[in-house]
């Protein structure tokens, strides 16, 4: 996961496209590709800001696949991510739903409806007190400090929320450690950094906008 689908479209840039364990055992920069690679979809009516996004990830997609791709700036928009998100241009982490994105320059804060149970599912957890906290069905909120430049991707995670209170950050890294790091590989964490897929050299974040930029 990296952090409620860790963040933006920096983090849909470095999260895992697919929740399966095939898919996740693929180099890191192969599951970003992923993300671009814009999937075969059944023919259901999206909206225009899902369209939007898809048409702009495929740009982003085939200008990175060429051996001098056109420099290049592209917007997207948080009611596109969010969109492409909620219309299935990204299959979650199992437990992770209602993904909603909004930014300010720099700082990006990602909101879900998270199922603990199901996404803790493949370990028991043994300390009671972790496992109070992170049981159920609860609305998760996350700041980061997201930034992207040299080719290489950035996040930072400042806060998490559940229900509205403050998760202390040594409860979050026990969570990271014990059970997203064994799911989804030693790259997800509080403090991530990755390289950008698609020749992006840099992705600006914005008010509730990210900007990527190819050469």
């Amino acid at each position: 996961m990296k952090w409620i689908v860790a963040i933006a479209v920096l983090l849909t840039f470095s999260l895992p496209a697919h929740s399966q364990r095939e898919s996740l055992a693929l180099p890191q920069h192969a599951r970003l590709e992923r993300v671009l690679a814009i999937p075969p979809q059944p023919a259901v009516s999206h909206s225009a800001s899902y369209q939007s996004a898809q048409r702009k990830l495929k740009e982003i997609s085939e200008n990175g696949r060429l051996a001098r791709p056109q420099p290049r700036t592209t917007v997207l928009t948080a009611d596109e991510i969010n969109a492409y998100l909620a219309e299935g241009g990204v299959t979650l982490p199992e437990g992770v739903q209602r993904v909603r994105f909004s930014s300010v320059p720099a700082m990006v804060t990602a909101a879900a409806r998270i199922d603990f149970d199901r996404l803790t599912a493949s370990r028991k957890m043994s300390n009671p007190w972790m496992a109070a906290l992170f049981s159920g069905v609860h609305e998760v909120s996350v700041e980061a400090q997201a930034t992207g430049s040299g080719g290489m991707g950035s996040v930072h995670v400042g806060s998490v929320a559940i229900d509205g209170v403050k998760v202390p950050r040594v409860a979050m890294q026990f969570l990271v450690d014990y059970y997203l790091k064994p799911k989804y590989g030693a790259n997800v964490g509080l403090d991530s950094r990755f390289p950008l897929p698609a020749r992006i050299d840099v992705a600006s974040v914005g008010n509730d906008q990210v900007a990527v930029t190819q050469r």
